[in-house]
This record gives C-alpha cells, sequence and structure tokens, in this order.
C-alpha cells in the first residue's frame, strides 16, 4: 500500500525557507507502506527558497502580492496525477501550508494567524475523497491503513 507524504516531512529541504518540516515517522510507516515523498510547490517549478506564501481569498499571494496561485494549481494537479498512478490509499500532508495544509492554514496576512480551510494541493485531494492526515495525526493515519489492509482481500 503506497502513501503519499510531504516531501519537507521525511526530511527533505523543500520549504520556502529551504528547510525540512522532518518529523518521526513511526518505522511502521517505513516498513509496512510505500512512501512517496512529494511537493507540489518544487513539482511545479518554484525554486528552493523561495518567497513564502500564504493563500488570501482564494488566491496564492507572496507578502508582495506576487500571484503564485496557477503555479500552486498546477503542482496540486500534478500531485493528484502521481497519488492515482501509484494507487496510494492516504496522503501526509504539512499541516498549515498554502499547498498542503487541511483544516487550518494561515490567514494571508502574513502574521502567523491561523484559520479554517486547506490549502490548494489538500482542497483538491478532498475533492477527490482522499483520506488526509497531517504530521500529528500519525497514528490516525497508520490506524487507518491498518483498518484497511485487513478489508482487503
Amino acid at each position: 500500500m503506497n502513501v503519499l507524504i510531504s516531501a519537507c516531512l521525511t526530511g527533505i529541504c523543500c520549504r520556502y525557507d529551504g528547510t525540512s518540516a522532518g518529523c518521526l515517522l513511526p518505522s511502521e510507516l517505513h516498513s509496512r507502506y510505500g512512501l512517496l515523498p512529494f511537493c507540489p510547490e518544487v513539482c511545479a517549478g518554484l525554486p528552493t527558497p523561495r518567497d513564502s506564501v500564504e493563500l488570501r481569498n482564494g488566491q496564492a499571494l507572496t507578502q508582495n502580492a506576487v500571484n503564485l496561485t496557477a503555479v500552486f494549481e498546477e503542482g496540486a494537479r500534478k500531485g493528484l496525477a502521481l497519488y492515482q498512478s501509484q494507487n496510494c490509499h492516504a496522503a501526509i500532508l504539512k499541516s498549515k501550508s498554502p499547498s498542503c495544509g487541511y483544516g487550518t492554514l494561515y490567514d494571508g496576512t502574513f502574521t502567523r494567524r491561523l484559520t479554517e480551510g486547506n490549502g490548494i494541493f489538500a482542497d483538491l485531494l478532498a475533492s477527490h475523497n482522499v483520506p488526509i492526515f497531517n504530521e500529528t495525526q500519525l497514528q490516525n493515519c497508520l490506524l487507518f491503513l491498518h483498518s484497511l489492509s485487513h478489508n482487503t482481500p
């Protein structure tokens, strides 16, 4: 079973500031499931490092109001295609990200305030009924995957 995962969570330095958001992944994720690292922003051609982006009124904007919505949407489409082509069963996405955030993300004011909503990639995956987890929900993801493996002939 394959799981798409935000590349930054695996230790790959692809975040806007050139760092990773590496987290301690349970060994069971590595040993039982195929993890497919993916960064929609890098896949769409954005450099690392790059300007910080937040979503405001559905638009992916830098602090200087450069609109990168089309680039973010392209990365999201490529990520969905990868998810589907690799027969993935879930996605583990970086929380609060303008691409990958699911449920909450920064509010577009660049003040680190959070608001309800989804990043562009997370929103596209959710619209295709993809089970989404973030780095604080890894045990829930494992329980979900475990339940799938016991319900599959």
